[in-house]
């Protein structure tokens, strides 16, 4: 008798997480990822009311009545090819700073609220600490955490050499671990590039996060991909490009060679030296060193994110 109601509360307690599971999850990720739905009349329906907020776009000291609470406008972060960024804080914790992410309405045309639409509802299926996160998943804007300031940004900082390949391997392991959490997960990112990272510090390290995960497709391969790996070595390559100074590659050419050839995230991370998660005590000196400098220019520009979002998508003609 006592077996049989441990077991009966054990099932109701199983079947209620599953359903729980099933309403929170609501929509898969292939039918997110299914562009064909996203007609005029579907997104009319999704921004409802906030159609006229868009339109009109908020200034510094605005007050917006979302459908999570009041917020204040406080400053313009920054303005993209496809959406604008303002730095808000909630009324009822005015000490609070988070990122309001609204898209561009050019012309009643809705292509840039179809990307917007397809970015919110995988940012609310996603839960991976190297991808941006949403405050507040259950509203219909992007309300996201604030960042410190994008990688692109830190092409201003003075590193050392030792800095510089420091703060390259936590930018790979970082980014590398977010786009397999992402592949496993149903999502081929396809836009993987410097101005699609940002930063966060806390206390004496650095952690790097993915945004802009909209431009996506479904994935069926999981890390079998080749687009996983191809986008992975792209960034690589472009980080060599153009910020050699901050993000420096130990034997630069060799390792290009050695990248050419690897064709799992595993070995890229071995190739890279960062399949290890401990740093070595003189490497844990420099990078507190190396954090403070980047504080320093977090302070400097005031998280102010323009630097990324100036930047034009490099496959926004290819979708």
């Amino acid at each position: 008798m006592f077996a049989r109601l441990i077991l009966s509360k054990f099932l109701l307690v199983w079947f209620g997480l599953v359903w729980f599971g099933l309403v929170w999850a609501g929509e898969t990720i292939e039918e997110i990822l299914d562009d064909d739905r996203y007609t005029d009349e579907y997104v009319e329906a999704y921004f409802g009311e906030y159609l006229s907020v868009i339109k009109e776009q908020p200034k510094p000291g605005d007050r917006l009545n979302l459908d999570v609470g009041e917020f204040e406008v406080v400053s313009k972060l920054g303005e993209g090819w496809e959406a604008y960024v303002y730095e808000v804080a909630p009324v009822s914790n005015p000490g609070e700073r988070m990122a309001l992410k609204l898209p561009k309405l050019e012309k009643n045309d809705y292509e840039h609220l179809r990307d917007y639409v397809k970015a919110q509802k995988i940012l609310q299926q996603v839960n991976d600490e190297h991808v941006i996160k949403l405050m507040y998943p259950e509203s219909k804007l992007m309300i996201m955490e604030k960042a410190d300031g994008s990688l692109r940004s830190l092409s201003k900082l003075a590193a050392t050499s030792e800095e510089a390949k420091i703060l390259f391997k936590r930018v790979m392991k970082n980014v590398i671990d977010a786009m397999e959490y992402l592949y496993t997960n149903e999502i081929e990112f396809y836009d993987l590039q410097i101005d699609n990272i940002v930063y966060f510090v806390k206390g004496n390290q650095v952690k790097f996060k993915l945004i802009d995960i909209g431009i996506s497709d479904y994935n069926s391969e999981g890390v079998a991909n080749p687009r996983l790996m191809e986008e992975l070595k792209g960034l690589i390559q472009e980080c060599h490009k153009e910020l050699s100074e901050t993000l420096a590659l130990e034997n630069a050419d060799t390792l290009i060679e050695q990248i050419k050839e690897a064709k799992t995230p595993e070995q890229l991370k071995n190739i890279l030296g960062i399949d290890q998660e401990e740093l070595s005590v003189q490497e844990q000196i420099a990078e507190r060193v190396l954090v403070e400098k980047i504080k320093q220019i977090t302070q400097a520009s005031g998280g102010n994110l323009d630097d990324t979002l100036q930047q034009p998508s490099s496959s926004a003609d290819c979708r």
